[in-house]
Parts: C-alpha cells; sequence; structure tokens
C-alpha cells in the first residue's frame, strides 16, 4: 500500500511499491527509473498521464516532474533517518533558503567588452607608462600584476591601466580602465571609461571574497592600497554592491570603507544603506 505522510512531510514511497503500482514500468535507463505517479496518477485511466516520477536508484530520491504534483522525497529502503539536533537544523536550512538568483549578464555588453579585449591586446604592465603611473601613486607594478591588472596603449583612444571586474564564479565581465595621460578630467576626456556589465562583477584582490572580516571599497586603487598593507579588499567600481556578494557576505563582519566626499556625503551616505 502507498501511504502519504501529512501535507507538510514528504510522500513516504518504496521501490516495490511503485512496481505493483506501475508493473509495466521500463527497466532502468542507467541509474534512473521513471513511473506513474501514484500521488498525482489517476487509477481510473493512466493512459492520460505520463510517467513523469523520476526514481534515482543509486541514492532512493524522486521527484514528479509534474508542476501541479510536485512530490519529491527519497525511498524508504534508502532513507537514514536523521539524529533529533541534525533534523532540526536541516529543518532551519530548508526554513531559511534563499531563492538562487537568476542574474544573466547583458548579452550585448558581454560581446563588446570581448570585441574591445580582441582589439586591444592588453600587455603586462612592466615597462609601460601603466607602470609609471602606478609607482607614482605608490602601487608597485608587480603588486598590479598579481590582481590581473594589465595596460592598453588605446583604451578608448587613450592609455589606461585595465582593472578586471569578476563575478562570483571568476568569470570576467567587465573592465575598467583608468586613463593614464593626465588629461584633465572633463566630460570628454573622462578619467576612467568602464566597458561590460559592471553591475554584476567587482575587482577583488586574490582571497578577498572569503576573508573574515571583508572589506568592500569603491574603487581598485584602493584596492591595490590596502594589498600593500596586507588588507584583501573588494571594490564594485562604485558604491552598489551586486546582490551575489550581498548573500556571500551575510552574517559575517564586513567593513565598508567608501569615499568621504566631504560636499556630496555620496559616499557615507551609500554606505550607510549597503
Amino acid at each position: 500500500m502507498i501511504t502519504t505522510a501529512a501535507p507538510h512531510d514528504r510522500p513516504a514511497l518504496a521501490l516495490a511499491e511503485l512496481e505493483a503500482y506501475d508493473p509495466t514500468a521500463p527497466p532502468p535507463r542507467g541509474r534512473e527509473r521513471r513511473f506513474y505517479c501514484p500521488i498525482c496518477g489517476d487509477d481510473s485511466d493512466r493512459r492520460k498521464w505520463w510517467r513523469c516520477l523520476c526514481v534515482n536508484l543509486d541514492t532512493g530520491a524522486f521527484f514528479c516532474q509534474r508542476p501541479a504534483c510536485g512530490a519529491r522525497g527519497v525511498l524508504r529502503e534508502k532513507w537514514t533517518p536523521l539524529p533529533p539536533r541534525e533534523k532540526h537544523r536541516a529543518a532551519l536550512r530548508r526554513a531559511t533558503a534563499l531563492p538562487p538568483l537568476a542574474e544573466e549578464p547583458d548579452a550585448e555588453k558581454l560581446a563588446n567588452l570581448r570585441r574591445r579585449m580582441k582589439q586591444e591586446k592588453p600587455i603586462p604592465l612592466a615597462g609601460t607608462p601603466g607602470a609609471e603611473y602606478l609607482a607614482e601613486r605608490g602601487i608597485p607594478p608587480e603588486l598590479a600584476h598579481a590582481a590581473g591588472v594589465r595596460f592598453a596603449p588605446r583604451w578608448f583612444g587613450r592609455p589606461a591601466v585595465l582593472f578586471p571586474l569578476r563575478n562570483e564564479a571568476g568569470e570576467l565581465l567587465a573592465v575598467n580602465g583608468r586613463h593614464t595621460d593626465g588629461q584633465a578630467h572633463t566630460t570628454d576626456t573622462p578619467k576612467t571609461h568602464t566597458l561590460g556589465p559592471s553591475g554584476q562583477a567587482v575587482f577583488a584582490w586574490p582571497g578577498a571574497l572569503d576573508a573574515n572580516p571583508a572589506v568592500l571599497v569603491e574603487g581598485p586603487m584602493c584596492v591595490l592600497s590596502l594589498a600593500l598593507v596586507g588588507v584583501p579588499a573588494v571594490a564594485p567600481v562604485g558604491t552598489t554592491a551586486p546582490r551575489w556578494l550581498l548573500r556571500r557576505w551575510a552574517f559575517r563582519r564586513v567593513f565598508v570603507a567608501f569615499d568621504s566626499d566631504p560636499e556630496t556625503h555620496t559616499g557615507d551616505t551609500a554606505a550607510a544603506k549597503l
């Protein structure tokens, strides 16, 4: 007899019961076998249904593919009850679990970045104006090189130091170029150009994402400056952190060190909001 537990529990099924309920079920394909679902099936006419219950014969895990049903659990013969304390912890994890993030980067922006990087052909910093620029700011070029910083002679038509911005998986999503030609900062000659979906990426010193306490700053130069004194930091190149970073650092001690901006207080306001 196939039984179901209380509504808030998972259904209790056994392989022998499934075989008795669906005696014509096809043989296993690899480690998976499919049956008519006894939870949502209609005994009067099973031809209306497809074999929507998938069973992993190795682990005993099963689930129904019909959205209206969605039954899932583990076969009784494969089930190992948890100790009371572990059962309580598992219930807490399920209750507080966050839905997965579905943040796909902008495909067009990503394609533009890849085209630009092929054209620019960034080179190592050593012996370039980029190395001189960093040295003048007190940053050893070899330290910047270790963080993936490179040089491009004509980034948006001007020489620039390039800072890679990556997502949580380490994939390159954007590049922030800081120009080194010393031109005055105007609308026509900005000091930086960023290309790619930068809102979902950060510039991070190696290991900074897992540091505890964590440190968040505004720009890449702050990351390199802190690296000089042994403090790993992360910069979103702005004052808005990607959602995945907020999740990753949840319940961790975090120091937010944005620019002071004494006139506008933009950094202080953003830090408080974050």
